[in-house]
């Protein structure tokens, strides 16, 4: 799977408004988010309204341990976000 593009962004307001328009100057139509504790809570309320957010668990996703990483656990949410739009 060919990556488009990647950024960092913090969690700070200002910066999630940043990522709802980096998002949206890429074409993202929904969005698959993690839940990790209460931390996904501010990211899913500034992106509800344009991106329809799913909110997938983390234990569901678990690899072997020490192998877990961010961007192969974003490769994975993308899959299943791509197989819960085939079923729409």
């Amino acid at each position: 799977m060919a990556v488009a593009a990647q950024e960092r962004f913090l969690t700070a307001r200002r910066e999630i408004r940043r990522l709802a328009l980096w998002l949206q100057g890429h074409g993202v139509k929904a969005v698959v988010m993690e839940s990790t504790a209460q931390y996904w809570w501010p990211v899913w309320v500034e992106l509800e309204e344009q991106f329809a957010p799913r909110l997938a668990q983390a234990r569901s996703s678990r690899g072997p341990r020490g192998r877990k990483t961010d961007f192969e656990d974003a490769c994975g949410w993308h899959r299943q976000a791509r197989a819960w739009a085939n079923r729409l």
